[in-house]
């Protein structure tokens, strides 16, 4: 779970409570061999009647399985299955302990704290989004790709508040193009 949440937020850099708008159902999830489609359901801080936010396509990793979202969101799929029907909910996500039910923002907020941590990132969750971010922009990502993958309504927004300079690193892994918004 901590690989895919981990991936999920390295690669996509959406916002914590997108996690929770993940479901496996037919219309919202499609699971391949080579890549996963993922519709969140309606309801992110920039969904309204005029717009939505975008799908997800994760591609395998060949190279790492620990970083392979096909691998973790099929076995999430199959280990929770049971579980879903007791909570008579379709989301990707739910609580691990006492009753079933679909995992809160804050309870998914805290599984990615956790890997953060277990990655030496002491980091809120709420920051991986602009760090996601700001590491694109480093990368020289075109600014439209960057608002694409991570749910941005406004580049001026994310030009005043969100982007920061980044430290490059001698070792780098980069899994970014392993996501691809779906239009």
């Amino acid at each position: 779970m901590f690989g895919l949440l981990d991936y999920s937020e390295k690669v996509i850099g959406r916002r914590v409570h997108d996690l929770t708008l993940l479901t496996v159902d037919s219309e919202h999830c499609v699971i391949n061999d080579d890549h996963v489609i993922l519709w969140p359901i309606f309801g992110s801080k920039t969904d309204n009647s005029d717009y939505r936010q975008s799908g997800w396509k994760l591609l395998k990793n060949q190279r790492s399985k620990n970083l392979d979202p096909v691998f973790w969101i099929n076995n999430c799929e199959k280990l929770l299955r049971d579980r879903r029907k007791t909570a008579k909910c379709t989301n990707l996500f739910l609580h691990l302990r006492g009753q079933a039910k679909a995992a809160s923002r804050t309870v998914i907020a805290s599984w990615v704290k956790s890997a953060l941590a277990e990655a030496g990132i002491i980091a809120s969750p709420g920051s991986i989004r602009s760090a996601v971010a700001s590491k694109n922009w480093a990368d020289n990502v075109p600014v439209d790709e960057i608002l694409s993958r991570g749910n941005w309504r406004s580049g001026n927004t994310f030009r005043q508040f969100y982007r920061r300079e980044v430290i490059p690193v001698t070792a780098h892994s980069s899994v970014t193009s392993a996501f691809v918004p779906c239009d």
